[in-house]
């Protein structure tokens, strides 16, 4: 049936600067973690547009690589610099069950709820891969579709995920993939093809 954890933005200060906390069902501390962001840094700049980033610095000889290996580096500095332990606890609660995270932004954060998080790394690979979904929430109420970025809208149920070579969905028998849009598809492929644990079943 799977669990579901509150993942909230406190102390907002703007978009380099908030805390997360993560709880459970029950309003239980599972972890916390200050966010503090280098707004020069080129992983923040490629966050905050990463399409944009992308046509802007793949070569195109190698785009497709290229493109990856950003997607990658993008996500391994979320893990680590936006989520910190919060990713590792995300990680582990999908390891025994899959997860459901809402993940609320207060007002005058909004902003937040468009940035593709659903990338950052924890063991390894994308959260996006291992049973994490997050659903993006306004603090006044109001959901967007899980995973709220443009960057992918389908939902990773048992590890559904596109197969890079056929842009199939690879999900179990209860599983569904609605990615509707060729963008959708080519987001979903990315984010798989960063993990080395996504394999077909």
């Amino acid at each position: 049936m799977g669990s579901v954890l509150r993942l909230e933005v406190h102390d907002y200060e703007g978009p380099t600067r908030w805390r997360w906390v993560l709880t459970d069902a029950s309003g239980a501390f599972i972890a916390d973690h200050e966010v503090r962001i280098d707004e020069r840094s080129w992983q923040y700049e490629a966050f905050t547009d990463l399409e944009y980033y992308i046509s802007s610095y793949a070569a195109p000889d190698r785009y497709a690589e290229d493109e990856a290996r950003i997607v990658a580096e993008v996500g391994k500095w979320l893990g680590a610099v936006v989520f910190g332990p919060v990713a590792e606890s995300l990680a582990q609660a999908a390891r025994r069950t899959p997860v459901t995270v809402r993940v609320v932004v207060p007002d005058g954060a909004n902003a937040l709820l468009f940035l593709p998080f659903e990338l950052a790394y924890a063991g390894g690979g994308p959260l996006a891969v291992q049973d994490v979904t997050l659903v993006m929430e306004a603090a006044g109420g109001g959901h967007l579709a899980p995973f709220g970025s443009p960057w992918t809208r389908c939902l990773p149920m048992r590890r559904c995920c596109l197969l890079v070579s056929s842009l199939t969905c690879a999900a179990s028998s209860t599983a569904t993939c609605p990615a509707s849009t060729a963008t959708q598809r080519r987001r979903w492929r990315l984010a798989c093809s960063a993990s080395p644990k996504v394999t077909q079943s």
